[in-house]
């Protein structure tokens, strides 16, 4: 993850080396599963075979960026089938995980849009601005931007949307990025 545009902020930079279960808990916050259903697999970010719930969970990296342009960069080491959950690639996020804009990626399409979690209730609200189709393979490096209030999504340089919207929260309080991922799905943040 990083500032976009080649702004001079705040590079994050994750490899997730080796096997190991767990996450750095002093750099990432999750919702859930606990920290150690997660872990590092043939050098990727994976959730393990042990967790019990297969759904998309965030991660969000607990340095804060320095500007509202912001970027996360991932390649893909594995997909999920279509209809499994997808991975997630979060920008504009509160350090909380309450309120997010992500972009969802699937073995044949993609959403892009923002997300509110209810601290009260338990339950994600989601305004969806996209859906279209896309094919995304093992191997593609995917990149999803905001500059402003317009986002991008690239796949192995290729653009594969733009779009402009102006219903995501900016500031100094929505600087955080991260990324969300199933059983299924497994990658490496790139850089």
């Amino acid at each position: 993850e990083s500032n976009a545009g080649g702004s001079n902020g705040v590079s994050i930079h994750e490899t997730f080396p080796g096997d190991r279960v767990g996450f750095d808990t002093a750099k990432w916050t999750m919702l859930s599963p606990t920290p150690n259903q997660i872990g590092h697999v043939g050098g990727a970010a994976s959730l393990l075979a042990s967790a019990t719930v297969v759904n998309c969970h965030p991660m969000l990296h607990k340095k804060k960026l320095a500007t509202d342009a912001q970027q996360v960069s991932v390649v893909i080491t594995r997909t999920a089938a279509d209809t499994d959950a997808p991975l997630r690639l979060i920008l504009r996020a509160t350090s909380n995980l309450t309120s997010l804009v992500y972009c969802d990626i699937y073995s044949k399409h993609f959403t892009i849009g923002k997300a509110v979690y209810s601290t009260s209730s338990g339950v994600w609200s989601y305004t969806e601005w996209r859906n279209a189709n896309w094919t995304f393979k093992a191997g593609n490096s995917i990149d999803f931007r905001v500059t402003g209030n317009n986002y991008s999504l690239t796949c192995n340089g290729t653009p594969v949307t733009d779009l402009t919207n102006a219903t995501a929260t900016v500031g100094a309080n929505n600087r955080y990025v991260g990324m969300g991922h199933s059983l299924r799905t497994v990658f490496r943040i790139k850089f």
